[in-house]
């Protein structure tokens, strides 16, 4: 009977270098992906009359933004499944304001965040959470013609994190909204997955949406 050897497996270096090659491959293609549709989606709204057409467009630029900037603090992190904070939430904020039609109707996201390092899930759910909530209030919260501010805050301690996203509008009991849109349900999933409470306060002086949580103890 013919003996038949087994196949060495490469070396441990090699099997490294390649995946850290397939994986800068796969995240190039996904950031040039996410630029490529919203790059389609801007070009869409052109000559839109329909501002309910308009709105679904912008939401839906809004929320691609949001994860193209997950996706790539997540491909920038500090490594070990952490995403630094503060930077997270400002660059959400820029593309937010640049990408929904925020900056357009007068509207200023303010970022105020403690530094600190946090599980990519928890970082990627907080994201799309506020990009949902800013949106909304970007939308809802002030007149087309108005000027208007929304607040960004997230905060740490031993205990966990408290994220607050706020603006001085109508208040919800004013917009009309029923809470069983597309964002009410991205919310209510994203929050279950993370294990985290949801409180939204409202009233003449406009509306805050709480949402707290822990962090994961480190070992």
């Amino acid at each position: 009977m013919k003996n038949i050897q087994p196949e060495l497996a490469p070396p441990p270096e090699i099997l490294i270098d390649d995946v850290a090659f397939l994986q800068k491959e796969a995240n190039h293609r996904v950031a040039n992906s996410l630029q490529l549709v919203t790059a389609l989606l801007v070009s869409q709204t052109r000559g839109l009359i329909d501002p309910g057409a308009r709105a679904a467009i912008d939401g839906a630029i809004g929320r691609i933004s949001a994860i193209a900037t997950v996706h790539r603090h997540l491909c920038d992190g500090a490594g070990g499944g952490l995403v630094e904070a503060a930077g997270y939430m400002r660059a959400l904020a820029r593309g937010l304001e640049q990408g929904s039609g925020c900056g357009g109707a007068h509207r200023r996201i303010h970022v105020d965040v403690t530094e600190a390092f946090i599980p990519t899930k928890i970082a990627s759910s907080l994201g799309i959470i506020v990009t949902e909530l800013v949106l909304n209030a970007c939308k809802h919260a002030y007149a087309a013609d108005e000027a208007g501010d929304v607040w960004i805050r997230l905060l740490f301690d031993e205990a966990g994190y408290w994220l607050e996203v706020e603006d001085h509008g109508c208040g919800m009991g004013s917009r009309g909204e029923t809470g069983s849109g597309t964002g009410s349900r991205i919310i209510e999933i994203l929050v279950g997955q993370i294990e985290a409470q949801c409180l939204c306060l409202t009233g003449r002086q406009g509306t805050a949406f709480l949402i707290s949580g822990a962090l994961p103890r480190a070992r």
